[in-house]
């Protein structure tokens, strides 16, 4: 909200952004890098560089081919979780490669020399191979969720790789239609930003819960109360009640007790601090604590804070 009402503006950045335009310019005379590189040597090492790295990633993706389709089992002491992550790891470098590799090359005059139509297609292949590497990933975050639920951690890939075609494509885009180095950081900024600003709409710990919640039903595994515990408040009340359900007596003190952290907080707290979520959490603490109880969690809180602090000094 501070930026909002106290916009602060860089000006060498807004120069450049203003003075910097979407299309490329044929120029006359070479830029200083330009100089440096004969542009007949460059066009011919872009293509040996892009037909090795095409080579390569078509492996990597011939072989998660094999295995997805193919239905092998993950070898002796790799599981799941390393799958993902291997598969999150590869993404992001062959990304970072692409990106830097076709911002160099075609920066300028290799967009407009004759005879480069096999260097773009190389680039436009090593594109489209990057799009398949993730969707091979997302394939593999898919049957791991399926195995173990959400966590934030799982939605974070997603949201990865959503942001991760978004720059490819607007990549593909700049390859395509002649489009500055410029254009492609100011696109995908500005599609960052929506992404992220959009995100917090979603109630993602309600959809981890009930994502934990349906495993344990339909697989008849415990509920990972450890983790679901250490969510945001939005989960108290159904933890609550699970626990409940289930007797499960250590759960209803670890929640009382946060509970009781939570009262404490919200008794130094004013209109400004109100949300949605703890509202929600008022009116539960009210309707299934009485009082006394509230009081006495408060007091229990601030007695092991006043110890702690005893114990430091």
């Amino acid at each position: 909200m501070y930026g909002f009402f106290r916009h602060h503006v860089i000006r060498p950045f807004q120069r450049l952004d203003e003075n910097a335009g979407n299309t490329l310019i044929e120029k006359s005379a070479p830029t200083k890098l330009d100089q440096l590189l004969d542009q007949h040597v460059e066009k011919r090492s872009g293509v040996v560089l892009l037909i090795l790295l095409n080579l390569l990633i078509l492996f990597m993706n011939a072989t998660d081919v094999v295995f997805l389709l193919g239905g092998a089992i993950l070898p002796d002491g790799v599981n799941l979780s390393d799958s993902v992550h291997n598969g999150v790891g590869s993404l992001i470098t062959s990304i970072v490669f692409a990106v830097l590799i076709i911002l160099f090359y075609f920066r300028g005059r290799l967009n407009f020399i004759e005879k480069n139509k096999t260097l773009k297609a190389l680039a436009v292949v090593w594109i489209v191979q990057n799009l398949l590497l993730v969707a091979s990933t997302a394939h593999r975050n898919y049957e791991y969720i399926a195995a173990h639920g959400l966590t934030y951690k799982r939605i974070g890939v997603y949201v990865y790789l959503v942001l991760t075609v978004i720059g490819l494509l607007y990549t593909l885009v700049k390859l395509t239609q002649f489009k500055t180095n410029w254009y492609l950081v100011r696109k995908v900024s500005w599609c960052f930003f929506i992404v992220l600003t959009i995100s917090p709409i979603v109630n993602w710990d309600r959809l981890v819960y009930n994502s934990q919640l349906n495993l344990s039903n339909d697989k008849e595994v415990s509920l990972d109360v450890d983790y679901l515990s250490k969510l945001s408040s939005e989960c108290y009340p159904m933890l609550y009640e699970y626990a409940q359900d289930h007797d499960d007596q250590n759960l209803i003190h670890n929640l009382e007790r946060k509970v009781g952290q939570y009262l404490v907080k919200r008794a130094n707290r004013d209109w400004r601090s109100y949300t949605v979520r703890n509202g929600k959490l008022d009116r539960f603490i009210e309707n299934r604590l009485p009082k006394t109880k509230q009081k006495k969690l408060v007091e229990e809180i601030i007695e092991e804070s006043f110890m702690f602090q005893s114990m430091r000094y």
